[in-house]
């Protein structure tokens, strides 16, 4: 049983603080009196291929999250290739620009261009990733040309 999950957690970003070198060659933490600039945070995860079809398509995946005014996400498949993703909420995502890159093996993602990603994180480490074609939002199975399954290391 998979649960359908946003990829939002909360990241503490430490701005004011900066690492410094004392005289004794040991670690120490210092202060900054100078505000910085808030820089948006990116957490990545590796997504290890369980399915026969993400070890023969995708292969391992990279999933980059950068937090900012709008999250978005970055995948970046096993040959390489990426596509950009925009958060809609609720674990669905647009492909930005929809596209259908060439993956392993002379394979592509969809056949066509993919529109929109859902990422769903199970219980422990499962994660599947469903592939939907089309303009409409997806619903249920129409326009879904591929899932893929892995395990986030």
């Amino acid at each position: 049983m998979m649960l359908t999950v946003g990829v939002r957690r909360a990241v503490p970003v430490l701005a004011a603080l900066s690492f410094v070198l004392p005289a004794n060659g040991g670690p120490a933490l210092a202060s900054s009196s100078a505000p910085r600039a808030a820089e948006p945070a990116a957490q990545i995860r590796t997504l290890i291929a369980t399915s026969k079809t993400a070890m023969a398509i995708t292969g391992n995946v990279r999933l980059t999250i950068y937090r900012g005014s709008e999250e978005a996400l970055h995948l970046r498949f096993g040959n390489g290739k990426s596509l950009l993703l925009q958060d809609l909420g609720d674990g669905l995502y647009r492909v930005v620009p929809p596209s259908d890159p060439m993956l392993l093996h002379g394979n592509r993602l969809c056949g066509r261009n993919a529109t929109y990603i859902a990422l769903s994180f199970g219980i422990r480490s499962a994660v599947a990733m469903d592939v939907y074609t089309g303009n409409a939002r997806p619903r249920g199975t129409r326009n879904l040309c591929g899932t893929f399954n892995y395990e986030q290391r």
